[in-house]
């Protein structure tokens, strides 16, 4: 069985030191862009539907999508973003700040 490691495709060096990680999101039809800033700890979404009030699922999907970043990064040798807590956990993952983008015309 082919190796199913997902960093096989990334250079782990460039990763661990990038100052952004970006991912692509696809829910309910429409595609919204995260960022993890990595140098100043922050995390954003770019959503050309919701700029205001995310729903409960979307910031479900937010904290789960910076959680999965962060894991990437330490498997690729990056320190972790959250020392003090169980990066496995959810709940101590970033919840992502909205960035006013300009609104897509159509539903």
């Amino acid at each position: 069985m082919e190796d199913m490691d997902p960093l096989r495709y990334i250079d782990a060096n460039k990763l661990k030191s990038a100052p952004y990680v970006f991912a692509p999101v696809l829910f309910a039809k429409h595609w919204l862009l995260y960022v993890l800033d990595v140098d100043n700890k922050k995390f954003y979404a770019l959503d050309s539907l919701n700029a205001k009030s995310p729903s409960s699922d979307r910031n479900k999907i937010g904290r789960f999508a910076s959680s999965v970043l962060d894991q990437i990064r330490v498997r690729a040798g990056a320190t972790t973003m959250f020392p003090n807590k169980t990066r496995a956990v959810v709940s101590f993952s970033l919840l992502p700040k909205y960035i006013p983008v300009p609104r897509q015309p159509n539903a």
